[in-house]
């Protein structure tokens, strides 16, 4: 930890019990020390989740459980997103991942088994767009990226700063040519285009300096303490003025011109140099992950696919997903995740017309940290799958999605479906 002087703003914010949103800014600066900030941020945490009985256990009975928290705590003082050792992330998600079920993590590591039994193939080829510095407690890719030699990758970010935080990220990788950056925005058709995105601060560094990620800079901060810095939004896609008004009314944010470039000029002479290997494609474009899913689709169709849903027509990429024989879930709120139908590419997956009322179903703990889940479930609760529509997994994703149900109750919702549809065949 730096000597440094440090000024430390956070907004922590949890869903109780009730699933009602409890937020807290919270400030550390010296003569503070990060260690009782991380004490009372503990608390004010305990507090804000004392209704839930395994928290408030957690919080009062088991040392051993207060003692993770107090780390977590202290960490995210420290480091905000950052990850400062990808090694042992990838240690912690593989055994979290197991342990809770990730689906994400399993499908990663099926991939990943699967390539070491093999003789003939030895590589994993990753494209991510809307990478932004890579080294984020949520980017769903990197630990594995940057710490597997297996793991070879096209990534794209359109953003200046993002890219040059992002290339000291992947040093490693890059040295050892496992990986290519691309500094632009995949779009329909090479050219330039307008980008909103929040302004980056003034700094005595560089993003691709290392002073930039090991101090509590400016830059650091806006790397990875700051929401904003990995929103952006191509002039396209929304209108600009939405874009910076939603913000906060244009002060902290700008219009810049990025580079516009497609999948296929990067891509596809990589895949066709590792054409048996598995491919993982990783979207978060902000508005465009249609156009990616679209272009990458056509060039290969990648073994797994995670894409955000936020931003875009939901049931159009699903149909998409679906005309294409990928089975997909509802993850962690904003995203979805697809596997694609091993042997289906020729085969319609059969659907038969089904209602159930989704309230008799969701059985969800209710508690879920760090993201807002949607009311709307109950004034919309009978899901009707449609017959000889999308699969069933992709109609529940689908509602889900638009439901913004916890991903808990999702998983129970089309488990119930399945076993419906199981008694049904047996009759």
């Amino acid at each position: 930890m730096p000597n440094q002087s440090y000024h430390i703003e956070e907004k922590l914010c949890v869903l109780d019990s009730n699933l009602v949103r409890q937020c807290l800014d919270w400030e550390c600066k010296k003569p503070e020390t990060l260690e009782a900030c991380a004490a009372v941020y503990l608390h004010y945490t305990c507090n804000l989740l004392q209704k839930d009985s395994s928290i408030n256990d957690c919080c009062t009975f088991n040392r051993h459980c207060l003692s993770r928290l107090y780390q977590q705590a202290l960490d995210t003082l420290k480091y905000g997103k950052y990850i400062p050792n990808p090694a042992q992330e990838l240690s912690l998600r593989r055994q979290n991942g197991k342990k809770n079920k990730d689906k994400l993590i399993l499908a990663l590591e099926q991939i990943i088994e699967t390539v070491q039994k093999q003789t003939k193939i030895s590589t994993i080829m990753v494209v991510q767009v809307g990478a932004h510095v890579g080294a984020l407690a949520n980017d769903p890719i990197y630990p594995y990226l940057a710490t597997l030699n297996m793991m070879h990758g096209v990534l794209f970010e359109p953003m200046k700063t993002q890219f040059e935080g992002l290339t000291y990220n992947y040093r490693q990788a890059l040295s050892e040519n496992r990986i290519q950056l691309i500094n632009a925005a995949v779009c329909e058709k090479p050219g330039q285009m307008s980008f909103v995105h929040k302004k980056p601060p003034a700094s005595e560094y560089t993003a691709s300096e290392a002073g930039a990620h090991g101090t509590y800079d400016p830059l650091f901060k806006y790397m990875y303490r700051d929401n904003d810095s990995q929103l952006g939004t191509l002039g396209t896609m929304v209108s600009k003025s939405d874009t910076i008004d939603a913000a906060n009314n244009g002060n902290e944010f700008m219009e810049s011109t990025v580079t516009c470039t497609t999948l296929n000029e990067h891509v596809k002479t990589m895949l066709a140099n590792h054409r048996l290997s598995p491919l993982i494609l990783i979207v978060d474009a902000e508005g465009a992950d249609i156009i990616v899913l679209k272009d990458m689709l056509q060039i290969k169709q990648p073994d797994l696919i995670l894409y955000e849903h936020t931003h875009i027509d939901i049931k159009e990429a699903l149909l998409l997903m679906d005309h294409y024989n990928y089975a997909c879930s509802y993850y962690q709120l904003v995203d979805t995740l697809c596997v694609k139908r091993k042997g289906l590419e020729e085969v319609e997956v059969e659907v038969e017309a089904m209602s159930i009322d989704v309230s008799k179903i969701l059985t969800g703990m209710g508690i879920n940290l760090g993201f807002e889940s949607n009311a709307a479930v109950e004034q919309s609760s009978i899901l009707e799958i449609i017959a000889n529509g999308m699969s069933i997994e992709n109609q529940v994703a689908e509602y889900c999605s638009l439901q913004r149900i916890l991903e808990f109750d999702c998983d129970n919702i089309l488990l119930h479906l399945l076993q419906e549809k199981e008694k049904e065949k047996k009759l």
